[in-house]
């Protein structure tokens, strides 16, 4: 997954969008910056559920709908999808940062 461009790691990254319950944003705003994610919007509809938008690496969502399953409770309530948008500079694990 990671490639060398000019001497610098890159990897790809997926843009994913969360439709969730609002109780259960917290948990899956702390999930998903601790593999990586950055938030790029939040918007609550008003009746209880709320829309997050992120960019995150893919190998940060290996695993993830197992846990967002758990953490939701309500997997026909809830959706996860995702697109491909690119390879970016690596995120270093330790510090959650780009290595550029």
């Amino acid at each position: 997954m990671i490639k060398q461009i000019d001497g610098v790691a890159h990897e790809p990254y997926e843009q994913v969008t969360v439709d969730a319950d609002s109780d259960a944003q917290g948990d899956i705003m702390q999930a998903l910056g601790s593999r990586g994610a950055e938030l790029k919007d939040m918007q609550a509809d008003g009746r209880g559920r709320v829309r997050l938008d992120y960019m995150i690496p893919s190998r940060g969502l290996i695993g993830f709908q197992t846990e967002f399953r758990t953490m939701t409770r309500a997997p026909g309530c809830c959706t996860m999808y995702s697109i491909t948008t690119g390879r970016s500079c690596r995120v270093t694990s330790a510090s959650g940062r780009m290595a550029c």
